[in-house]
């Protein structure tokens, strides 16, 4: 009897600390990544024309070297233009935006939609009144106006882009 107590005992003994402290810390790293359980991934914006206006218009408008004028001919009157930067502003696209949240960062469980947003164009001009830059970002709700969205764009406060 005696002699089994023994062996029992020195079975349940952990042979090696390094090992136990090893698989301690993989089981705990383990549970870290299973615990919470899922990732939340975007999938692609999905996007509905506002305007007749595509990307590929606003992309040449750089290298063919228009003025105000000629690019307001083409394109039509912005939807807004910001005089103390001269940057016209332009809707392009409706953005809608979805997330998936996958189970265990594999299996996908549910989709939703995320924050509508819009794709606008920006266009900078210079003293000449030429193009001088063009872009073209998504503006979601955390920037209501067009005015934030170019003041971030161009780098300038609200200070130094209000008229005096």
């Amino acid at each position: 009897m005696n002699n089994v107590a023994h062996k029992l005992n020195r079975s349940s003994r952990a042979k090696n600390p390094l090992v136990a402290f090893t698989l301690s810390v993989f089981l705990l790293s383990a549970g870290y990544f299973v615990w919470p359980g899922c990732a939340i991934v975007p999938l692609p914006s999905k996007r509905t024309p506002i305007a007749r206006i595509s990307k590929s218009q606003m992309r040449n408008l750089k290298s063919r070297d228009l003025t105000r004028e000629a690019v307001e001919h083409e394109l039509g009157k912005p939807d807004e233009y910001i005089e103390s930067v001269s940057v016209a502003c332009y809707r392009l696209n409706e953005l809608n935006r979805s997330r998936v949240m996958l189970f265990l960062c594999v299996l996908p469980v549910f989709v939703y939609a995320d924050w509508p947003g819009t794709e606008v164009a920006f266009v900078r001009y210079d003293s000449d009144r030429k193009v001088a830059r063009v872009a073209i970002r998504k503006q979601f709700p955390s920037r209501q106006t067009f005015r934030d969205d170019v003041e971030v764009w161009i780098g300038v406060s609200r200070e130094s882009a209000r008229p005096r």
